[in-house]
């Protein structure tokens, strides 16, 4: 067992949410990055080379990413949230978008039912019971008939492996 960490970059995790509305399905994604975070994952030897040397070229040239589905990252959670938002087709979800086939009506209340926060003040929306400060706590979308579809999570930036166990 590995654990991936940042050290001076960010992780990224995207969460999709799917819910009928209507004739169409949605597809909402809400995107968190960390400025300090760190996932685990089970890794052979053929696969610690390949990270390894991902990482070293992102640290030669500045720039890149590690992909976790590549290598089956599982994000812990972290406290350190630099920011985050949701989109639908790559569109961030804000209070003036215009996205296809979407009134504003449509857009606010999808934003509404998945994003514990309103867009523009910083005072809860309808059926935010959690305590924490996240932006999307999950438990909102499914109280709001959102189905989870899945998850990925990518490190951008420079970040150290370290092997937490072995089996």
């Amino acid at each position: 067992m590995y654990r991936l960490q940042t050290t001076s970059g960010t992780c990224e995790e995207k969460v999709t949410w799917r819910k009928r509305i209507g004739n169409e399905e949605v597809n909402v994604d809400v995107i968190t990055v960390y400025n300090n975070a760190s996932a685990t994952c089970c890794l052979d030897k053929k696969k610690v080379q390949q990270l390894t040397n991902k990482m070293y070229h992102i640290f030669e040239n500045q720039r890149g990413q590690l992909e976790g589905r590549c290598y089956g990252f599982d994000l812990e959670r972290t406290g350190d949230t630099a920011s985050s938002w949701a989109e639908i087709n790559g569109i961030r979800l804000t209070r003036d978008a215009t996205i296809a086939g979407f009134t504003k009506v449509q857009l606010h209340s999808i934003y509404r039912s998945i994003m514990k926060w309103d867009e523009e003040e910083r005072c809860r929306s309808s059926g935010s019971e959690s305590e924490s400060d996240s932006d999307c706590d999950n438990s909102k979308p499914k109280r709001n008939n959102w189905i989870y579809a899945g998850s990925t999570v990518n490190f951008h930036g420079n970040c150290k492996l370290t092997c937490i166990s072995s089996k």
